[in-house]
């Protein structure tokens, strides 16, 4: 309610007549200042309710960090703006636990990524048998997380893949491969940047 609507409301709570008629005066500056804290208690409740979700938390931030566990050890050298830090809220509290490539995607896209995600088993190809290996054993526990970004840096995305390093089941390795759709570093639009980040 605004500042104007709450004066008037207080005004209905007096008398009427003559005597209570309000017009400039000392009066009026106490309605005023009614009115002005009515309005701050107003704004603190309506700030306490986006506190009470992560994604909109400002003040409660960290609170909501420490309850899901963040900041990441690998976050200690990213300079998060406060957005960021609400998406990674977000990321880590909905990670409740799954090895499903949706179980990544999901964690990706609360924390602002859209990606895909390729497995190199694949459980049947023409001209295989079942059990035969169409990669070397390690491909069986490597997985490759496929991400166009609108930057990149120092080689990847330092964010992205210490989200997804930390949620990884222990035992596999994660590729991480970026689309650049913009001039960086002698690449064009199409090119691809890969790298494996160690456990």
């Amino acid at each position: 309610m605004s500042f104007v609507n709450y004066k008037e409301v207080l005004k209905t709570f007096f008398p009427k007549g003559f005597v209570w008629e309000i017009g400039p005066g000392n009066f009026d500056k106490i309605l005023d200042a009614m009115a002005k804290e009515l309005c701050r208690v107003d704004d603190r409740i309506e700030q306490l309710l986006k506190e009470s979700k992560p994604g909109t938390a400002v003040e409660l931030i960290e609170e909501w960090e420490k309850h899901v566990g963040l900041p990441l050890k690998c976050f200690d050298s990213i300079a998060e703006t406060i957005g960021q830090r609400q998406l990674d809220v977000v990321a880590a509290w909905i990670s409740t636990g799954g090895q499903s490539p949706q179980y990544y995607i999901d964690i990706a896209l609360a924390a602002g990524y859209v990606i895909t995600i390729e497995r190199f088993m694949k459980p049947f190809v023409a001209g295989f048998f079942a059990g035969d290996f169409l990669s070397g054993d390690s491909a069986a526990f490597t997985w490759e997380v496929d991400a166009t970004l609108a930057t990149i840096d120092e080689f990847g995305n330092l964010r992205l893949e210490c989200l997804m390093n930390t949620f990884k089941p222990a035992h596999t390795t994660v590729i991480f491969k970026y689309s650049v759709d913009f001039f960086h570093a002698g690449s064009f639009a199409g090119d691809f940047l890969a790298r494996i980040v160690p456990n």
